[in-house]
C-alpha cells in the first residue's frame, strides 16, 4: 500500500516539474539546476559506483530527488501555486476582497 502512495507522489512531483520546466515564466538558471541533476543520473562518472550493490542506484535517485527539489523551490512560487492547482495539489484559495460593516441590532428579519 505504501508504494502505491509512493508511486502516486512521484507520478505528481513528476509532472509538476515537468510542467515547470515547460513554463517560459520560469528562468533558464533554474532550469539548469535540473538539468544538472538529470545529467548526473545519466553520466557514468558517479560519486559511488553504479556496480556497488543498491548504494550505486541510490546515489543517482537521491541526486536526482535533490534537484528536483532545488528546481520547485527556486521557481517562482505563483508560478508552482498555479501548477499545482492545476494538478489538484492544491486548493484554491481565493481571498475576496471586501469591507466589513457594523450590525444594526435593531433590525430584526
Amino acid at each position: 500500500m505504501f508504494r502505491l502512495f509512493a508511486l502516486r507522489g512521484l507520478l505528481k512531483g513528476g509532472k509538476l516539474t515537468l510542467r515547470l520546466a515547460r513554463d517560459p515564466r520560469v528562468p533558464i538558471w533554474t532550469k539548469l539546476v535540473l538539468g544538472l541533476g538529470i545529467l548526473y543520473t545519466l553520466s557514468p562518472l558517479d560519486f559511488v559506483p553504479d556496480w556497488i550493490p543498491i548504494l550505486g542506484q541510490l546515489d543517482d535517485a537521491a541526486a536526482l530527488a535533490a534537484a528536483i527539489s532545488l528546481f520547485v523551490r527556486l521557481c517562482p512560487p505563483e508560478v508552482v501555486e498555479e501548477h499545482e492547482r492545476h494538478l489538484g495539489k492544491k486548493k484554491n484559495n481565493n481571498v475576496i476582497e471586501g469591507q466589513a460593516r457594523p450590525v444594526d441590532p435593531t433590525n430584526s428579519w
